[in-house]
């Protein structure tokens, strides 16, 4: 198996992950163990993607670590709207993995990138 199959199964079981980790968080927002869950999944995912060569994808998961981070130190809540984004994430994260394996080089999240740098700073 070669770098690139090797690296989208793993995003793929991340993102599954992170997923369901995401709806538990929906009912307890303040459970520190699922957002350090979510924190890591989303850490293990942009070393990874970023090996692969696929930076975009490392960028966006680099943003949504550094919301996680800041909610894990209490810097903020998980509240509907911050949980709402991590969701859109996840969801354009899945997109960009997709357009990866299809050999398309995804591009940037810009948008989603500067919301999550907002939440990340409010």
């Amino acid at each position: 198996m070669e770098l690139g199959q090797v690296f989208q199964y793993e995003a793929a079981e991340i993102l599954d992950a992170s997923d369901a980790i995401l709806q538990q968080l929906g009912a307890e927002p303040d459970h520190t163990g699922l957002l350090n869950d979510l924190r890591r999944g989303m850490h293990t995912l942009k070393g990874s993607s970023r090996m692969a060569g696929i930076m975009t994808v490392g960028d966006l998961a680099h943003a949504a670590e550094s919301v996680l981070d800041a909610l894990g130190k209490g810097l903020g809540q998980a509240t509907p709207a911050v949980l709402d984004t991590l969701q859109h994430t996840l969801d354009r994260l899945n997109q960009m993995l997709a357009e990866a394996a299809s050999g398309v080089n995804p591009a940037a999240a810009t948008d989603l990138i500067h919301d999550l740098h907002r939440l990340a700073i409010e």
